[in-house]
């Protein structure tokens, strides 16, 4: 695996993001190359102009190419939208060797058994995760590896996506030559690149805000309880600006980056925002207590309804927040007694700031199973892994 390139591309509804690292050894993979684009023919995760978004990867491919002075021949590739689903699902096998020792193929076989569940055949799995391991009916093992018994069980999260969209990812990628090596969930890249294993056990939610998504990964004793895909994004806010105070696109997206806050009771009645001074496009003023009011409720809404899946955590990460906007920290502290907004990933080390730092937590995240590959099967699985190599069966078609 020495000076082994690793290549994860993350298609946003706002962004496409290409990151290149080099892993040496045992070291973090080292950042060499980074390609930033906004992306077109994307809406709420799902490819909706498969000839905008080739262009859009191979201009955000070429600029991390010529960063790292490399070329990408494959990669790993996020993957995000509403079509995503999650289920437990449960395998039983008998333990095949003679003296009761569990072996590496008695995993494989009880992880595989746990996949023998009625799919519609429009859906595909795209992660296995084991949560724990059963032996004769004692639970809450987490590497059975060596251990004796009689009959294996494993409770796993399946999580899957609608076959449509998978192809139409794996279509785009073959067109521009890139050979993908496997389809990460963005929530759960998220997740890996900025949770520790302590919060994980403790129990936390990790909230990734893009531009047409948030991706809700939740974890408690170490194990992914639940994931999900909501559809709002910074985009939603942003339109609600543009009608809600009768300006354009453009302005209303500068108007959230710029003056943005989701708590209007800390903003003073008689402020406004002066709009010529926003593009010198469009005049007069607009109330900037009107404009977080907006925000505040576009936020509160969705924020409240997770309410429910994350009763057991004790708080929340924010990992990203709608293209670097500080609208979504407070309504969060107040709704889910969330931590502070990841400033820092900590799966990987190279090129970045602190701005980068948020915006890539995905990226990060996505390289994570190239560095996991010498890693036991049923420990990539695992939660604090979060990723199970070699089980992306999108990426075989």
């Amino acid at each position: 695996m020495a000076n082994e390139i690793i290549t994860a591309i993350d298609i946003g509804s706002h962004s496409i993001h290409t990151l290149i690292a080099q892993k040496k050894e045992d070291l973090l993979p080292q950042i060499i190359g980074v390609g930033s684009v906004r992306s077109n023919g994307v809406r709420g995760g799902i490819i909706i102009d498969p000839e905008d978004v080739e262009a859009c990867i191979a201009e955000s491919v070429k600029i991390a190419e010529r960063g790292a002075g490399v070329r990408v021949s494959k990669a790993f590739v996020s993957i995000g939208g509403s079509h995503i689903s999650s289920q437990s699902s449960k395998g039983i096998i008998a333990v095949s060797r003679a003296d009761g020792e569990i072996s590496s193929d008695d995993v494989e076989r009880v992880i595989g058994a746990a996949q023998t569940f009625s799919l519609p055949n429009n859906r595909e799995i795209l992660h296995v995760i084991p949560r724990e391991f059963i032996i004769d009916q004692d639970g809450g093992i987490r590497d059975p590896l060596g251990m004796k018994g009689v009959r294996l069980e494993a409770n796993t999260l399946i999580i899957s996506g609608a076959v449509p969209h998978i192809r139409n990812l794996n279509k785009v990628m073959s067109a521009l030559g890139i050979e993908v090596e496997g389809i990460v969930l963005d929530a759960l890249a998220s997740a890996k690149a900025v949770l520790t294993k302590r919060q994980k056990e403790l129990g936390v939610v990790c909230l990734d805000i893009g531009g047409g998504t948030t991706g809700v990964s939740v974890f408690e004793e170490g194990d992914l309880l639940h994931t999900s895909v909501i559809p709002l994004g910074g985009s939603h806010i942003t339109n609600d600006l543009a009608i809600g105070l009768r300006i354009s696109v453009d302005i209303a997206e500068n108007v959230k980056l710029e003056y943005g806050a989701a708590l209007p009771s800390e903003i003073g009645k008689r402020d406004v925002i002066d709009l010529s001074h926003i593009g010198g496009v469009e005049e007069g003023s607009i109330s900037r207590r009107e404009s977080c009011e907006i925000i505040e409720a576009r936020l509160f809404g969705p924020l409240g309804h997770l309410q429910f899946p994350i009763a057991r955590a004790h708080g929340a990460i924010i990992a990203r927040a709608p293209e670097h906007s500080r609208s979504a920290r407070r309504p969060g502290e107040d709704i889910l007694a969330v931590d502070r907004p990841v400033r820092r990933h900590r799966c990987a080390r190279g090129r970045s700031n602190r701005r980068e730092d948020v915006e890539m937590a995905r990226d990060v995240g996505a390289l994570c199973p190239g560095c996991d590959a010498a890693r036991p099967a049923h420990e990539q699985g695992r939660a604090d892994a979060t990723f199970e190599k070699g089980r992306f069966p999108a990426a075989e078609r």
